[in-house]
């Protein structure tokens, strides 16, 4: 695919996504961690600088940039509407710490891969915790937003000059597990829907 076709329709796959996961959070369909959206919003930022620095393809970048854009922006609107839980679990504030640590090692060594690796691995552990939040509150995630970010990093990947860590690794794992997440409550609400006749 055309790497700048490819930029595009993902960066529009993620506007698309974070437009309705705002909606959904305006709405009240959503119930959003301020603190996890803080970390996943650190962790793009933390992997898009890092991904520039290692020479990532355009595709990833954009998909990266604008999500960051709209992640900051959602987090922006749901500190602003106190629309959120506040608080911070442990792994939150660990995570945040991560991302902060790899950042000071990177400026320490020169080593970007360091701001490469530590937040991926914050960020896929936090998808899992939003898995793990929607087997005690089912339902609570929006499937569009999910499967919207999923196709965007799989748009991304497909236009990928080079198969290397820095192109497929955090774009990998967001496929994967946003995928899972947004076909998880997919899931769920169907059964909700069932139940409730």
């Amino acid at each position: 695919m055309n790497p700048s076709l490819a930029a595009a329709l993902a960066a529009t796959a993620i506007m698309a996504s974070n437009i309705q996961y705002i909606r959904s959070i305006l709405s009240n369909e959503t119930r959003p961690s301020v603190a996890a959206m803080l970390v996943f919003a650190l962790s793009i930022g933390a992997t898009l600088t890092s991904s520039a620095a290692l020479g990532a393809d355009l595709a990833i970048l954009a998909t990266l940039g604008v999500n960051l854009v709209f992640n900051v922006g959602a987090l922006c609107l749901v500190l602003a509407r106190r629309a959120g839980r506040m608080s911070f679990t442990r792994f939150e504030q660990y995570g945040l710490l991560a991302i902060v640590l790899s950042f000071i090692a990177w400026g320490l060594s020169g080593n970007p891969w360091i701001a490469l690796l530590a937040p991926t691995t914050v960020d896929a552990i936090g998808l899992v915790m939003v898995i793990r939040k929607l087997a005690k509150d089912p339902g609570s995630e929006d499937v569009f937003a999910w499967l919207a970010v999923a196709v965007a990093y799989g748009i991304s990947l497909s236009a990928v000059s080079r198969l290397s860590l820095e192109n497929v690794l955090y774009a990998g794992v967001s496929l994967v597990l946003c995928g899972y997440i947004g076909c998880l409550t997919w899931c769920q609400r169907k059964r909700i829907q069932g139940l409730q006749g």
